[in-house]
């Protein structure tokens, strides 16, 4: 394969690790790892303060909360390039705005588009390698040199 993607899945699965390792086998030398996740790092920081806007309840159940640093901490070890983590562009719809209070309708909304604001900013002035926003996109590439990862489960 010249190329693997993971668009909000290794986040819900049991063994994230597995499916990057069958990733890396499948890949040819050289081949592309695209990934997007929501940011485990700052859904963690941000989880009391949701809940007490009433936000803490949302249905989607995340296995793992990976960040920046999980994924160039691992990437490296199951035989991928030290990747390139940064925010992912925000998208542009609300999949949990239906059924809401127009209040929380108003602060969901206020949300998206300081998220949409500050993802700009970041990718402006070149600050995207922070990765500070609420999803975060990685691309890496496997290791073109023979021996394959140096480290195995």
């Amino acid at each position: 394969m010249d190329a693997v993607t993971f668009i909000n899945v290794l986040d819900h699965l049991r063994d994230p690790f597995a499916a990057l390792q069958e990733a890396q086998r499948i890949l040819r030398p050289g081949g592309l790892l695209y990934i997007r996740v929501p940011n485990g790092a700052l859904h963690t920081r941000l989880m009391a303060p949701l809940s007490v806007m009433g936000f803490g309840n949302l249905p989607i159940v995340h296995l793992y909360g990976l960040s920046r640093a999980a994924f160039r901490f691992h990437l490296p070890r199951l035989g991928f390039t030290v990747p390139t983590v940064r925010p992912a562009p925000p998208s542009q719809g609300d999949a949990y705005e239906a059924g809401h209070t127009s209040v929380q309708a108003m602060v969901r909304r206020f949300l998206k588009t300081a998220d949409q604001v500050v993802y700009a900013i970041l990718a402006n002035f070149g600050l995207d390698r922070w990765a500070v926003g609420l999803s975060i996109e990685v691309l890496a590439k496997k290791e073109e040199k023979p021996g394959g990862p140096s480290w195995k489960t």
